[in-house]
This record gives structure tokens, C-alpha cells and sequence, in this order.
């Protein structure tokens, strides 16, 4: 926006004093101070002072800030927007007018616009003879009535699905003998807790084989106890439903070998890391009669395929006599005892 004209008129013949601040594009100060005085002709009275200030908000929007007073009162401030800057400039000396004088109103307001006179209505065409009404048409005769559709057969009600059960959670206990990955036959300890659905089960527990005494091959005087515990995890499908299911369990078993040597001039013993995968399959039975099933009665065989075997050898000076390696498939086999907790 460039400025075009800042000016001020302050004339004691006049009957009002005029800033102009507008865009070049708008009418001079000149022109409007012309329009007000030609408007307000010789309006006694104080000298009014009006400051305007036109802005381009845009191609289409000016604004319009009028500050209006007369000498020694305090001024008020208008602003109003317009389509151009021509429709603003018209409102500011209007505005400017009637402050002067409110007869002025009059003098700027624009003619009405004449009333246009009505145009004279045509003469009615004359109504046109009736034509004589036709012969009525002989009734057709009736359709027959379409027979009634068969109505459908009704579909078969959908059963309803069975809910999903709730997750059910066991803890139980395994005692039984194992053989095969230790020396000769012996007892078996465990105790696992599991998770399980409609369809599978997931067991995490322990076991513990109790220890086994055997002597080396090539000398019988010398001897060995082993024990053995692992840790097992187990993933289990389930078939059966209600009261009897059978899992059929595959799962991995890590732990440690235990052996201690015997007969020999300085007892010693050691560890050794074993792993085996295992295939247990499992009877469960839960009693209905027995607190809402709660009770868990079962049987398990379970066998095992080591991956690491440890072996055990004692040493007198330079010789080395070795007593035991461990199978390379063992099994157990027991009955578990076991509660539901959810």
C-alpha cells in the first residue's frame, strides 16, 4: 500500500478540519473535503476533526479507521470494511456530514429508484367448447388371482458357540524310577507347574534322580555315586476333553551330572552340564466328585535322548581310569499327584 495524500485543513472559515490517509487508488483529500463541504454548505457550530485512514486489506477488502471530534471534546473512533475503496470513501463523508450537520444526511443519500408501473394484464382468450365425453370403455375382465408363493423354509438356528475357557493353572509332583542316563535302575523326583487351554498344556518344573553307585569296567575296586537334576520344559497338545485328557509332551531338559568317586586313595567329585530333548506322554485324570475337579491323578513315561553325555574317570599319577558316561537315552516312569490353583 503506498500513501497518496497526508493532509490537514484546518481553516476557521471552514466548519471542519480533514486528515486523509488512503492508497492511491482512492480519491484525493481534495475531492472529499469538497464533497463534505458541498454536503454540510456553511453548518455552524464547533469545527469537527476527523482523521481517516484507509487501508487494502486485499484486492477486494479495504478498511476504513474514521476518528471524529469537535474542538474541545474528546474523539470516537469508527472503523468499518468495504467491497472498494470508492464504497469506504462514501461512508467516511457521510459519516463526516451528518457529525457536522445531520441534515446533511439527506442531500448525500441516493434517490430512490422509482416504482415501476404495472404491466397491464392481457385480456382472457375465451374459454374453449367442451368436448363431448367419450364412450366409456367396457370393463376388462378380472385377472385371476396369482397363487401364493410357497413360503420359505425357516433356516436352522445357529448353536451357539461354546465359550473359551478360561486359562486353568496345576502344580503337581512326579515320583517314579529312572533309568538309562545314570547307572542301573533308580528313584525319580519332580515337580513342575502348568499352564493350560481347551486344546494344549505348557509345563515348567524340575526333576531330580536319586544317586547310583557303579563300578568301572576295567577295575572293579574302583567305584562312582552319580546323581543327576535338569530343569524341563515342556510343550504339550492335549487330546480328550472334561475329566480325562491325555497330554502328549515334547520338551527340552538341561541340568547337571553329578559324580563322586569311591574306592579310590583321594575322594573326589565333579559336575558336568548335560541336555537332553524328551517325549512325555502323559494320562491325566481330574475326579468330578472331588472339589469341583481340583484334584489332577496321573501317569507319565517319559523318554529322553541326551545331546551331551559327561563322563567320569579318576586319575592315580599318570593313569586314568575311566568309571561312567552317561546313556545315551534314559527314561521314567511314574504317577503324578497334583492340584489346581485357578
Amino acid at each position: 500500500m503506498s500513501t497518496a495524500a497526508l493532509l490537514g485543513l484546518v481553516l476557521s472559515a471552514e466548519p471542519f478540519s480533514l486528515e486523509w490517509n488512503a492508497p492511491a487508488q482512492c480519491p484525493s483529500v481534495d475531492a472529499v473535503a469538497s464533497r463534505i463541504s458541498a454536503a454540510v454548505g456553511d453548518a455552524g457550530g464547533p469545527p469537527v476533526r476527523a482523521r481517516v485512514e484507509i487501508t487494502a486489506l486485499d484486492d477486494a477488502t479495504y478498511s476504513l479507521s474514521l476518528a471524529l471530534g469537535r474542538e474541545g471534546e474528546p474523539e470516537g473512533t469508527r472503523t468499518l470494511e468495504g467491497p472498494t475503496c470508492a464504497a469506504v470513501t462514501d461512508a467516511a463523508v457521510l459519516i463526516v456530514a451528518i457529525a457536522i450537520d445531520p441534515e446533511a444526511a439527506a442531500s448525500l443519500a441516493p434517490d430512490p429508484a422509482p416504482i415501476p408501473e404495472p404491466e397491464p394484464q392481457p385480456e382472457p382468450e375465451p374459454e374453449p367448447e367442451p368436448e363431448p365425453e367419450p364412450e366409456p370403455e367396457p370393463e376388462p375382465e378380472p385377472l385371476p388371482e396369482p397363487e401364493p408363493e410357497p413360503e420359505p423354509e425357516p433356516l436352522p438356528t445357529p448353536e451357539p458357540q461354546p465359550a473359551a475357557p478360561p486359562l486353568s493353572v496345576d502344580l503337581a509332583v512326579f515320583g517314579g524310577l529312572g533309568l538309562g542316563t545314570l547307572p542301573g535302575l533308580g528313584g525319580a523326583l519332580g515337580l513342575h507347574a502348568a499352564v493350560r487351554g481347551r486344546r494344549w498344556r505348557a509345563e515348567l518344573g524340575a526333576t531330580y534322580e536319586t544317586p547310583r553307585e557303579t563300578a568301572a569296567p576295567s577295575d572293579a575296586e574302583v567305584r562312582g555315586s552319580f546323581q543327576l537334576w535338569s530343569v524341563d520344559v515342556r510343550g504339550c497338545p492335549v487330546l480328550g476333553r472334561d475329566a480325562v485328557t491325555v497330554p502328549l509332551c515334547l520338551g527340552v531338559r538341561a541340568g547337571l551330572m553329578h559324580g563322586a568317586g569311591r574306592g579310590v586313595q583321594v575322594r573326589t567329585s565333579a559336575a558336568s552340564p548335560w541336555v537332553a530333548v524328551s517325549a512325555a506322554p502323559t494320562l491325566l485324570w481330574r475326579p468330578a466328585a472331588v472339589a469341583q475337579q481340583r484334584l489332577l491323578l496321573g501317569l507319565r513315561a517319559e523318554a529322553s535322548l541326551s545331546l551331551t553325555r559327561p563322563g567320569f574317570a579318576t586319575t592315580a599319577g599318570t593313569s586314568s581310569t575311566e568309571v561312567f558316561e552317561a546313556g545315551l537315552v534314559g527314561a521314567q516312569l511314574g504317577a503324578l499327584l497334583g492340584v489346581r490353583l485357578r
